[in-house]
């Protein structure tokens, strides 16, 4: 699943920084009369896709948003979970990633729910805003670190903005994106039934997502996460003993790839599942995985994605 980084801060920015029970909802059948004005919709035998080209927020630019209903949605008395996935740009588009080979997550994802290897999800594709992917993805945590006016002249050089926008992203996610999903979809609204999923810096964002709003994202999955953005990442993990929330309602997912560069980012992985398990976590709600030279091709993507998506939707 490419939802590779396109904005890496660059080492310059060192010196910087140094100086409701589960019910289902009032609209709970699907009809597309339901949905805002300006939608489409793409209709197979075995599921249909719902594409709301600019979804408008009062929190972050208007953006795409893609729905995958499965086959035979909505089943009577069926609650469905939410996978909210960021990058969603990568997840339909002719099921490709970067490198022009096929993903297949929406195969993937048909197959995982034929076989009841996961329960009943929609899939919500969430598309990044582009030139501010990094600003929306990099979570403020703690926002001390930017405050001064030298920190927000650095960080407009690098981003182009002055700001970190990642809790107006989160605004836009728990008080917008999740309660129109609520309305107008047969899902649950339960916590656990939520899950967030991102990878590099929308990993960062997930994990954030969850440990800010644990009551609305039960559940994460962090492939890769970024944690090596220069004195932002480890000032973020080094918030985390104090942040992270209580394992009797929360499951998380972690996975890194030994491959060149990414071997870097085991020093803080590592650091992190010691914080989780001294929280208390354990198998039962934490998944770890590190993958020795991974390559990103569709075959390895979907081994890679199958673990995480029967952990935390099962």
């Amino acid at each position: 699943m490419q939802f590779r980084s396109t904005a890496i801060i660059s080492g310059s920015l060192l010196v910087l920084l140094i100086s409701c029970v589960n019910n289902p909802s009032p609209s709970n059948t699907y009809e597309s009369k339901q949905l805002t004005p300006h939608y489409e919709n793409i209709r197979t035998s075995s599921d249909t896709i719902v594409t709301i080209p600019k979804f408008n927020s009062k929190f972050v630019s208007d953006r795409r948003i893609e729905i995958l209903l499965p086959a035979q949605y909505p089943k009577k008395e069926t609650l469905y979970k939410v996978l909210y996935i960021q990058d969603g740009e990568h997840l339909f588009q002719n099921d490709t990633i970067s490198f022009n080979k096929s993903l297949n997550f929406r195969n993937q994802i048909r197959s995982l729910q034929a076989t009841n290897s996961i329960s009943p999800t929609i899939v919500v594709a969430i598309w990044s805003s582009g030139n501010k992917r990094f600003n929306e993805y990099m979570p403020e945590q703690p926002k001390s670190l930017l405050n001064s006016a030298f920190a927000k002249a650095e960080l407009k050089k690098q981003t182009g903005y002055n700001e970190l926008y990642s809790d107006e992203y989160l605004d836009f996610l728990v008080n917008e994106l999740s309660p129109f999903i609520i309305k107008n979809f047969q899902v649950s609204s339960n916590k656990e039934d939520s899950i967030i999923m991102g990878n590099e810096m929308g990993a960062l964002l997930s994990l954030y997502a969850a440990i800010k709003h644990p009551d609305i994202f039960g559940n994460a999955a962090c492939f890769e996460p970024y944690w090596n953005v220069p004195i932002l990442g480890d000032a973020f993990v080094e918030t985390l003993p104090k942040s992270i929330p209580s394992p009797s309602s929360s499951k998380f997912y972690f996975d890194h790839n030994s491959l060149k560069t990414d071997s870097h980012y085991k020093s803080n992985h590592n650091r992190v599942l010691k914080e989780f398990k001294q929280k208390g976590y354990s198998d039962d709600n934490l998944l770890s995985f590190e993958y020795k030279n991974f390559i990103e091709d569709s075959v390895n993507w979907k081994r890679r994605m199958e673990i995480p998506l029967k952990f935390l939707l099962k």
